[in-house]
C-alpha cells in the first residue's frame, strides 16, 4: 500500500481536532482496498514501520488504523485467511501495553466480521486475554472491551470443548477469577455476572477452586449501587442484584460456603441486606442440597418468621414468605403427598417437614386457644407460605390446623347457645376481631393449598387422583362452608373490608379443586350474591370480581343457579313499570358473568331475549319501562360482545338471536291489542322500542351481531329482512318460540307491515309513524354488511336505494330519522366508485337544490340536509380529496352563513360533528366500511381555513369592535362557525389540534361568550386539554381565559347549567397545576373572590368541583 496514504492518516491523528482530515484519509485507504490493488495484508505490511518503531504513540495509531478499517470492509475484502492472520497479529502484541486498547478493539471487530470462525480462533483469543493480559490493570473502557470479547467467545459450545481438556479447564478457572476480581464498574460487572454462571456450570466440578469462585462473587453481596442522576446506561441496582443472585446460586457446590454468610446478612440491622438475603436464600433453597441448610434450620426459620411477623416492610414480608415456601419445598422434596391423603395420623412418620412445623403449629394452637388473634393471623400467613410450597406440605398443614380451627368455632357456637360463658362476655369489637381473624386464617390456609394444587395439576401425569382429594376434603368441607357462609352473612353490613374478606374466603374455598360439591358451590354463589345485593357501593366491584371468578372456575353450577334465580325476576320490558335497584344490580351481575364462555348464550336465550318479546296488555305503557328496557339492552349488547368473539357461538347469534331481536323490535308495530289498533292517534310509542334511546340501543345490538357474521351468513339475514321491509313478509319470525301463551293478551290484532309504503297496504294511521321509525333496525343490518353482500333481486324490479332516498327527502315529519340516509351512505361508501360518481352527478344536485331553496319550509330543507350530510360523510371517509369532496365540504361551510334559516345553519354546524365522529353502528371500520386512516386529519385540515375565514368575514361585516373575542349577538352568524368547530374538536387527533391551536385560540375564547350551553361545554373541555398539553398557549391569553371561565361558574346566568359550571371549574382547577406560579399570580385574588359563589351553588357536584378548584388556587405558591 502507498505509504503516503498511511502517513496522511497518522499525521491527521496527531491533531485531535482534524476530524475531517482523518475521515478523508481513512476513505482513501478504504478505497485503495475495496477498489484498488491493496488488501488487509498489504495494509499491515505498509504499517510495518509504524508498528515496529520505538514510538509507543505511533504504534498505537497504527493499530487504531487497522482496527478501524476492519468493520468498514465487506466479506470479500475481509476473507477468513486475513481474519485468521489478524487474530494472531493482535494476540501476539497484547504485551504492548500502550496498544492494548486498540488491539482489543481490533479483536472485537474481527470477531464481529462475517467471515470469522469462532470454533477455530476462540481458544487462541481467550487464552491470550486471560493468560497474557492482566485485565484489571487497564481503564474501564479497555476492561469493558475485554469482557465483551469474553462474553462473545465463552459460549456453551466452547466451554463444553474446554471441559474435554482437563488441563485447559484447570487453567481457565483461576484465570477467569483473576480477570474479574476487584471489578467495580457496573457495566463490566453485568458482563461478568452473565459469564460467571456459564463458566461455573460448565467447569465447577472440574476444578479445585470452587471456594475461590464463590468468594470472587460473594464479595459483592449485598449490592449497594445507586445510579447517578441522569444516568443513561440503564443499569439499575435490581439488575445487578438479580445477576448476582444467579451467580451465588449457580451451582449446588456453593451451598457449604453460602448458607452461613447469608444467614449472617439476614440477621443484620440493614433492611436492604435482609431483603437481598431473603431473595438469595429463596433461590438457593431450590439449588443447594438440604444438608447445607440442615444445621441452620432452626435459626433460619426463626429469622424468617421474625421478618414476616414483625417487619413493617411489605417487600421483606413477601420475600420472607417466598423463602419459607422454598425451604419447606426443599424439606418435602421426594415425598409423596398420597401418603398423607390416606393417613389420618401425621405424627407416626414424623417426617422432616413435620419436625420443622411443630414449633409453628404449637404456637398457633396456643394463640387460637388464648384468643391472641393478631398473632394467630401472623402465624397463618407463615402457614400459607408453607402450604404454597408443595402439595405434601399443604396436606400436612391442613391435617394439623383445620381440626383445631373448625373445632374451636364449633365450641364457640355451642357455648353461645348454652348460655353466658367467659367467651360470651367479649365486647362487640372483640367478637368482630375474632370473627375476622378466623376468616382470614382459613382464607390463608385454603389460598395456599389452592396454589399447591394448581401447581400439581400442571404436572403430567398428575400424582394425586381426584377421588383421593375428594376423600381428603370430605370431613372438612361442610364445616368450612357453614363457617364461611355464616360469617359472610354477618359481615355483609359491617363494612366494605369485612364483606370483601368474607366473600373472598368463601370464593377461595369454592374454587379449591375437588373440595366443594355442586350444592356447596351453588350455595357459596347464593351467599356471595346476597352480600352483593345488600352491600354498599364500595365493595361491589370486588364482590362482582369474586362472583365472576367463581363462574369461570365452575360455569355449569353458576349457570344453573343464576337461571333459577333470575328467571322469575326478569319482567317483560313491555310490562315493567320501573327498574328496581335489586334488578339493576342483577343485570350488572349478568353483564359481568356473561363474559364467561359458557354463560352468554344461556343468559341471552333463557333470560334476556324472552323479556323483550311480550306484547303489551294495556296502553299506554307503564311509566319507566324504557329505563328497564335500556338496562336489559345494555346487558344484551355486552353478552353479544362476548358471544361473537372468535371461537364463540356467532352462528347461533345469526340464526336465532338476531331474528329474535328484530322480532322484539318490529312485532309491536304490526301486532298489538285490539284496543290499541282502534285508536286514531297514539300519544306515546306503541312499545318501549319506539323510544329513540331504546331503539338506538337495540339497533346497536343488532348491528353488533350482523357485522360479526361472515358474508355467507349475512346474505340470508339480509334476504329475510329485505322481504320483511319490502314485502311485509314476517316469515323471518315464524320459527321463533316467543312469549308465554298463558300470559299473552288474547285480543291481539295483526295489521300489515309496510314501513316504506311500497304496497299501499292498509295500516292504521296511528301505527304508520312507528313502523317508519322501525327502519332504524333495517339500517343497522344494512350498514353492517360486508361490501360484497348485495341486496336481493325483487319481482317486480325495485330500486330500493332510490326509494330510500325518496323517503328521506320527503320525511318532513322526521319519522324515519336518519335511517334512510344511513342506508344510502353505506351503499355509497361500500359500493363501486362508478355508483358513487353517478349519485354525485345525478342525485346530489336535487338534494343540494332542496337544501338551498329558501322558499321551501324548514322541515323540507332539513330532510334534504340529513341526506346531504350522510352522503358527504360517505365521501369524506374515502378521503378522495377530489373536486367532489371539496365542493361538498365548501358548500357546508357556506351554509353556516345563513342568517334567514338559523335553525338550518345550526343543524349544519352540528353536522360537522356527524362527519368526523364515529356513528354507533354505521360507516365504521368495524361495520366493514371503507374508512381511510387519516380521514379525520384531512377533513379537519380542509375545513379549518374556511371556518376561520368565514368567521372573520362575518366579523368584518358586523358593527362590533375589531377583535375576535368581541361579544356575539343573537342575529350574528358567527356562532354557527364556532358551533361547527366545537362539534369537531373533540374528535380531532390531538397532534393535529395542537398544531392549529394558535389560529384557533381567538375563536375558542369567543365561543365562551356564545349563549349556547353545548358550545360552552365543548369549548371548555377543549381548553382543558389545551391547558394540559400546551399550557404556554393558555398563558398568552390567561386573563381572558380566567375571566371567561369565572363568568361560566355563575349559576344566575340561565345559559350556565350544571354541566357548564362543572366544566368551567374543572378547567380553572387545572391551571395552577400546569402554569408557573408567576404566570397565575396576578389573577389569584380575583379568582379566589369569584369562587365564593360556586362554593354556595345549589348543586352538590358544582360545590365539589368548586372546593377542589379553590384549594388548588389557594395553595398555589412560587
Amino acid at each position: 500500500m502507498d505509504s503516503r496514504l498511511i502517513e496522511s492518516y497518522l499525521d491527521a491523528l496527531a491533531s485531535s481536532q482534524d476530524t475531517a482530515g482523518q475521515g478523508a484519509a481513512l476513505e482513501e485507504i478504504l478505497t485503495s482496498i475495496t477498489q484498488g490493488p491493496d488488501s488487509l495484508l498489504t495494509l499491515v505490511q505498509g504499517l510495518e514501520s509504524a508498528l515496529t518503531g520505538d514510538d509507543a504513540s505511533r504504534r498505537a495509531k497504527g493499530v487504531k488504523l487497522l482496527a478501524t478499517v476492519i468493520p468498514r470492509l465487506d466479506p470479500p475484502h475481509a476473507p477468513p485467511a486475513a481474519l485468521a492472520f489478524l487474530v494472531n497479529f493482535f494476540c501476539e502484541r497484547l504485551s504492548d501495553t500502550p496498544c492494548v486498547p486498540w488491539l482489543l478493539e481490533g479483536l472485537h471487530n474481527v470477531t464481529r466480521a462475517p467471515g470469522f470462525d469462532s470454533t477455530a480462533h476462540a481458544n487462541r483469543i481467550v487464552g491470550a486475554l486471560l493468560g497474557d493480559l492482566h485485565i484489571q490493570s487497564y481503564q474501564q473502557a479497555t476492561r469493558h472491551t475485554a469482557f465483551k470479547l469474553l462474553q462473545a467467545l465463552l459460549t456453551d459450545a466452547y466451554l463444553a470443548t474446554v471441559r474435554q481438556s482437563p488441563s485447559t479447564a484447570a487453567d481457565l478457572v483461576p484465570q477467569f477469577i483473576q480477570a474479574m476480581d476487584s471489578e467495580k464498574d457496573p457495566r463490566n460487572l453485568m458482563i461478568c455476572f452473565d459469564l460467571f454462571p456459564r463458566v461455573v456450570e460448565a467447569l465447577a466440578d472440574t476444578t479445585d477452586h470452587t471456594e475461590d469462585l464463590f468468594e470472587v462473587v460473594f464479595c459483592y453481596f449485598p449490592i449497594t449501587f445507586k445510579p447517578p442522576p441522569g444516568d443513561a446506561l440503564g443499569i439499575t441496582a435490581d439488575d445487578l442484584k438479580s445477576a448476582l443472585r444467579r451467580c451465588i446460586t449457580a451451582t449446588p457446590a456453593f451451598g457449604p460456603f453460602a448458607v452461613d454468610p447469608l444467614i449472617d446478612k439476614l440477621a443484620s440491622s440493614s433492611g436492604t441486606a435482609k431483603l437481598d438475603a431473603l431473595q438469595t436464600l429463596g433461590e438457593a433453597a431450590r439449588v443447594f442440597a438440604l444438608a447445607d441448610f440442615q444445621p441452620h434450620l432452626a435459626e433460619l426459620f426463626g429469622l424468617v418468621r421474625e421478618e414476616v411477623s414483625q417487619s413493617s416492610d411489605g417487600a421483606r414480608q413477601l420475600e420472607g414468605l417466598r423463602t419459607l415456601a422454598a425451604l419447606f419445598a426443599k424439606l418435602a422434596e421426594g415425598r409423596d403427598p398420597r401418603t398423607l391423603l390416606s393417613s389420618s395420623d401425621v405424627a407416626t412418620d414424623r417426617p422432616t417437614p413435620y419436625e420443622a412445623l411443630t414449633p409453628l403449629i404449637d404456637d398457633f394452637i396456643v394463640q387460637v386457644g388464648d384468643a391472641q388473634w393478631t398473632k394467630a393471623v401472623d402465624s397463618s400467613r407463615l402457614l400459607k407460605g408453607v402450604t404454597q410450597s408443595c402439595l405434601y406440605n399443604a396436606i400436612l398443614v391442613c391435617r394439623l390446623i383445620l381440626p383445631v380451627l373448625l373445632t374451636t368455632h364449633s365450641q364457640n357456637l355451642a357455648d353461645s347457645t348454652a348460655g353466658p360463658t367467659i367467651s360470651s362476655t367479649l365486647t362487640g369489637t372483640d367478637e368482630e376481631d375474632s370473627d375476622r381473624a378466623r376468616v382470614e386464617i382459613l382464607r390463608n390456609l385454603l389460598d395456599g393449598t389452592t396454589t399447591a394444587l394448581r401447581n400439581i395439576q400442571n404436572e403430567a401425569p398428575t400424582p394425586v387422583d381426584e377421588a383421593s382429594l375428594r376423600a381428603f376434603w370430605q370431613p372438612y368441607t361442610e364445616d368450612i362452608y357453614h363457617l364461611l357462609a355464616s360469617f359472610a352473612h354477618r359481615f355483609a353490613t359491617r363494612g366494605p373490608a369485612d364483606a370483601t374478606l368474607a366473600c373472598g374466603a368463601l370464593l377461595v374455598a369454592a374454587v379449591l379443586p375437588h373440595a366443594f360439591d355442586t350444592t356447596e358451590i351453588q350455595g357459596a354463589f347464593l351467599v356471595m350474591h346476597e352480600v352483593y345485593l345488600v352491600a354498599g357501593p364500595v365493595p361491589r366491584p370486588e364482590l362482582l370480581a369474586c362472583l365472576h371468578r367463581l363462574a369461570k372456575v365452575h360455569p355449569e353450577p353458576v349457570r344453573d343457579v343464576t337461571l333459577d334465580l333470575y328467571r322469575p325476576r326478569m319482567e317483560p320490558v313491555q310490562h315493567a313499570s320501573q327498574l328496581s335497584p335489586v334488578l339493576d344490580l342483577g343485570l350488572e351481575l349478568l353483564r359481568k358473568l356473561g363474559t364467561v364462555d359458557q354463560l352468554a348464550r344461556p343468559y341471552l336465550e333463557q333470560l334476556l331475549v324472552p323479556s323483550l318479546h311480550a306484547l303489551p296488555a294495556t296502553y299506554p305503557l307503564p311509566t319507566g319501562g324504557d329505563v328497564y328496557a335500556r338496562a336489559v339492552l345494555e346487558t344484551v349488547q355486552t353478552l353479544i360482545g362476548a358471544l361473537i368473539l372468535p371461537g364463540r357461538d356467532a352462528a347461533w347469534a345469526g340464526e336465532l338471536l338476531l331474528p329474535a331481536l328484530l322480532c322484539a323490535a318490529v312485532r309491536p308495530t304490526y301486532q298489538m291489542t285490539t284496543e290499541v289498533s282502534t285508536r286514531s292517534t297514539l300519544d306515546v310509542p306503541v312499545s318501549v322500542f319506539g323510544n329513540q334511546d331504546t331503539s338506538e340501543a337495540l339497533a346497536g345490538c343488532i348491528a353488533d351481531m350482523t357485522r360479526a357474521l361472515p358474508a355467507d351468513q349475512q346474505t340470508p339475514i339480509l334476504a329475510a329482512i329485505y322481504r320483511l321491509y319490502v314485502d311485509g313478509d314476517v316469515g323471518l319470525f315464524a320459527s321463533l318460540s316467543i312469549g308465554d301463551s298463558e300470559t299473552a293478551p288474547k285480543d291481539v290484532t295483526t295489521v300489515a307491515f309496510d314501513p316504506l309504503g311500497l304496497r299501499n297496504a292498509t295500516v292504521p294511521e296511528a301505527l304508520r309513524p312507528h313502523q317508519r321509525r322501525s327502519l332504524i333496525f333495517f339500517a343497522a343490518v344494512y350498514a353492517s354488511l360486508y361490501p360484497e353482500v348485495t341486496l336481493p333481486e325483487h319481482q317486480p324490479p325495485l330500486d330500493l336505494l332510490a326509494t330510500l332516498l325518496d323517503r328521506a327527502l320527503h320525511d318532513t315529519m322526521g319519522h324515519y330519522g336518519d335511517s334512510p340516509a344511513i342506508c344510502v351512505a353505506s351503499w355509497l361508501n361500500k359500493g363501486p366508485s362508478a355508483a358513487l360518481d353517478q349519485f354525485l352527478h345525478e342525485s346530489l344536485p336535487a338534494v343540494t337544490g332542496q337544501c338551498e331553496n329558501r322558499d321551501l319550509p324548514h322541515p323540507v330543507r332539513r330532510a334534504a340536509l340529513t341526506v346531504y350530510l350522510w352522503a358527504t360523510k360517505a365521501v369524506v371517509q374515502l378521503a378522495r380529496r377530489d373536486a367532489h369532496q371539496t365542493a361538498l365540504v365548501d358548500r357546508l361551510v357556506a351554509w353556516l352563513a345563513d342568517t334567514e334559516d338559523t335553525e338550518l345553519a345550526s343543524a349544519v354546524a352540528a353536522g360537522f360533528g356527524l362527519l368526523i365522529r364515529d356513528h354507533p353502528f354505521a360507516l365504521t371500520r368495524a361495520a366493514h366500511a371503507r374508512v381511510k386512516l387519516l380521514y379525520r386529519q384531512k377533513f379537519f385540515s380542509q375545513c379549518l381555513p374556511g371556518l376561520i375565514a368565514g368567521y372573520r368575514r362575518q366579523h368584518t361585516s358586523s358593527d362590533t369592535p375589531s377583535t375576535d373575542a368581541s361579544p356575539l349577538t343573537p342575529a350574528d352568524p358567527r356562532p354557527h362557525y364556532l358551533l361547527a368547530l366545537s362539534h369537531m374538536l373533540p374528535h380531532v387527533p390531538k397532534p393535529v389540534l395542537m398544531a392549529d391551536l394558535p389560529a384557533l385560540m381567538p375563536l375558542l375564547l369567543s365561543s365562551l361568550t356564545v349563549p349556547e350551553p353545548e358550545l360552552r361545554i365543548g369549548t371548555t373541555n377543549t381548553l382543558y386539554v389545551v391547558a394540559l398539553d400546551a399550557p404556554q398557549l393558555v398563558a398568552q391569553h390567561l386573563g381572558t381565559v380566567v375571566r371567561s371561565l369565572l363568568a361560566l361558574t355563575h349559576a344566575r346566568d340561565p345559559h350556565n347549567p350544571m354541566g357548564v359550571r362543572t366544566a368551567a371549574l374543572k378547567c380553572l382547577a387545572v391551571l395552577p397545576q400546569t402554569l408557573d406560579y408567576e404566570v397565575i399570580h396576578p389573577y389569584k385574588d380575583e379568582t379566589l373572590r369569584a369562587l365564593r359563589g360556586p362554593l354556595d351553588d345549589k348543586k352538590r357536584l358544582v360545590r365539589k368541583e368548586a372546593v377542589v378548584c379553590r384549594n388548588r388556587w389557594f395553595t398555589a405558591a412560587g
